[in-house]
Parts: C-alpha cells; sequence; structure tokens
C-alpha cells in the first residue's frame, strides 16, 4: 500500500519488507515485536515493558508527548512539547471505581484549565424503566466551563 518493496539498482538490488502495522523490518527480521507501530511518517513511538505507548515523538522536532500511566494501567499524566510554542501537561485523577473523575491542564507551572466530573451520587438522575440506568457525560466546548448532562435512552437531560 504505497510502501518501496525494492530498489533495482546497477550494482545492487535491495527488497524490503513491511508487517501488518507498516513497521520496516530490519535485516532478516521476521516480524514486528507485538504489532507495535515503531515509526509512521510524522512520528517515532516508544513502548514500556507492559506494551503502553509512553512517548509520540515529531520527527525532526523537539516536539512529543511522554505519557504516565499508574499500577492500573491508567493514564494519569502527559507531558507535551511543543518545540518553541512551551510545554503543557495534563494530569488526570480516578475515583475508586477506576472512573476518571478530574483532568487538569498545566502551562508551564500555572494550572491553565481544570475539569472535574460530577460524583454519580450528586447527579440528578431518573431510573429508567427497564434498565434503572442514566449515563453522565461531561462535555467542554472552546472557551466555555464544563456542561454536565444526563445521557438517557431518549433524551438529553442538562444539569
Amino acid at each position: 500500500m504505497g510502501q518501496l518493496t525494492q530498489h533495482l539498482g546497477s550494482v545492487q538490488t535491495e527488497h524490503f519488507r513491511y508487517d501488518e502495522a507498516a513497521n520496516l523490518f530490519k535485516d532478516r527480521q521476521q516480524s514486528a515485536l507485538h504489532n507495535q507501530v515503531h515509526h509512521s511518517d510524522q512520528f517515532d513511538y516508544q513502548y514500556d515493558g507492559f506494551g503502553r505507548m509512553v512517548s509520540r515523538c515529531e520527527k525532526g522536532s523537539t516536539s512529543g508527548q511522554h505519557y504516565h500511566y499508574d499500577a492500573e494501567n491508567r493514564i494519569i499524566a502527559v507531558d507535551i512539547h511543543q518545540g518553541p510554542l512551551g510545554y503543557e501537561r495534563a494530569e488526570y485523577r480516578y475515583d475508586i471505581l477506576g472512573r476518571r473523575i478530574e483532568k487538569r491542564l498545566w502551562k508551564a507551572s500555572a494550572i491553565a484549565n481544570t475539569i472535574t466530573y460530577p460524583p454519580v451520587s450528586r447527579m440528578k438522575c431518573k431510573p429508567l424503566a427497564g434498565w434503572g440506568w442514566c449515563l453522565p457525560m461531561s462535555t467542554v466546548a472552546p472557551n466555555r466551563t464544563p456542561r454536565c448532562t444526563m445521557r438517557t435512552m431518549t433524551t438529553v437531560i442538562p444539569l
């Protein structure tokens, strides 16, 4: 799919092979480790021993993202290096059930934005007939404050 498979030269001929994730095989390499993408046209990717992506760096630039995880394999922070545009850090917090409850965005060393998701116990929720479920959702529009809504089977109720 748009990849060079061989180069026919007057002195030497080269053959190139790729795996299912479009990784170029190195010399005599038979398969890509864990079928992970390590390079693309724009980025280089690195993974830890658990198979989690730990960095995505832009080729030919100092820009990139570094990911941090907790023992439950949940992402807890992302360091965003934007080259000359500066540095940002997003931090995430979870409740005891593993639900994301907060996101903090830091620019340089100051908090730029905090999104706190309301606990389910404080949400105004009417049980649905037959299921007894309602799903909380939180959305943030650009340059606006967070808005929480409840999505039921057929309606969206603003909180």
